[in-house]
């Protein structure tokens, strides 16, 4: 846990994370949803509907075994993951998402339908909660559709454009016709004065602009950067701090979706995984932190990490063995002592 953001548990053995701005995104959509009741439902079908979107995008990165983990945050919702190996897996995972939410408002909604039809007439609360149901995971999950990136539609647009004109030209149309799109979202967001609407296009509208200021292209536009996202390298940042705040799963999750950034260079890559595996140890997961330590910097503290996993299920000889390690010299020489005397 961390002062933003803390894990609240798991689901079918994918971490779940909430961010405190979540809170203030609720109280945004439920305020005007009527009395205390209608509040809380709305906020439940809110939750309940996000989580179902995020979770269909989780179960196929796990069954794809790409680690995933979940946050809800000020913004929605999130799924952070290692990288697919195809285009088609990805495509595959990106569609789950909405797919499940319209599944789950659809549920919704044929039960209403269901009840109407045989004359039942269903408590009011219950009658309630599945219209707001039916309303966002429908509504959502179409606006999410919508060809913007980083919306599933804008995922699924830029894959396809980058399949039908290549690397560099689909870059460019798929973020120009994100931006056209964004154009018209904050135009409608104006003339019905919908302020939130508006922030999230404009933000939207911003990141599509980094990305095709930054991306490759045809038409003049400038070559692609060599070096890291820039995002990614202050990702990797915050991750660090939150290793040495002891924030050890947002350290983890930070690590995560900096490596998932484009453009990451081999080293960025290992130092991600480096981060991963050490917070992993110091929260307690050894077996995790030995499991990912071939993709890691193999850097001195990280062998220090390795060591104190080993030990931690009582592998002494693997501990030990791994103090030959050149990098173990690296070490402090109090640290190296404090290690030898805990080996034995």
């Amino acid at each position: 846990m961390n002062g933003m953001t803390f894990r609240i548990g798991a689901i079918a053995g994918v971490p779940v994370h909430l961010s405190i701005w979540y809170f203030i995104l609720m109280v945004f959509f439920v305020q005007d949803m009527g009395g205390p009741a209608e509040m809380v439902l709305f906020g439940i079908a809110m939750t309940v509907s996000l989580l179902t979107h995020e979770m269909g995008h989780a179960m196929v990165a796990k069954w794809q075994g790409l680690d995933p983990s979940v946050t809800l945050h000020g913004m929605g919702g999130h799924c952070t993951h290692l990288p697919a190996s195809s285009d088609k897996r990805d495509a595959v995972l990106v569609a789950a998402g909405p797919g499940a939410g319209l599944v789950l408002g659809l549920s919704a909604g044929v039960i209403l339908f269901v009840a109407g039809r045989a004359g039942a007439s269903l408590p009011y609360l219950a009658e309630t909660f599945l219209t707001y149901m039916l309303w966002i995971g429908v509504v959502w999950s179409i606006f999410n559709l919508l060809p913007i990136y980083p919306m599933d539609g804008g995922k699924l647009t830029r894959l396809a454009l980058l399949r039908l004109f290549g690397a560099d030209r689909g870059h460019k149309i798929a973020h120009i016709s994100s931006l056209v799109f964004c154009a018209g979202g904050l135009a409608l967001a104006i003339v019905s004065k919908q302020i939130f609407l508006g922030f999230i296009v404009a933000y939207f509208a911003y990141q599509n602009w980094q990305l095709l200021q930054a991306g490759s292209g045809v038409f003049g536009a400038r070559p692609a950067p060599k070096g890291p996202d820039p995002q990614a390298t202050a990702m990797l940042m915050e991750a660090e701090d939150a290793l040495e705040d002891g924030d050890y799963k947002e350290a983890q999750r930070l690590a995560y979706v900096a490596r998932s950034m484009p453009n990451n260079s081999d080293a960025m890559e290992a130092h991600a995984w480096e981060i991963v595996c050490i917070a992993a140890q110091r929260f307690g997961q050894p077996s995790e932190c030995e499991r990912l330590a071939s993709r890691a910097s193999q850097t001195p503290r990280l062998l220090e990490s390795l060591i104190l996993a080993a030990l931690a299920r009582g592998a002494r000889d693997t501990a030990l063995k791994l103090t030959e390690n050149s990098n173990f010299n690296k070490l402090p020489a109090q640290r190296r002592q404090d290690l030898m005397a805990r080996i034995g």
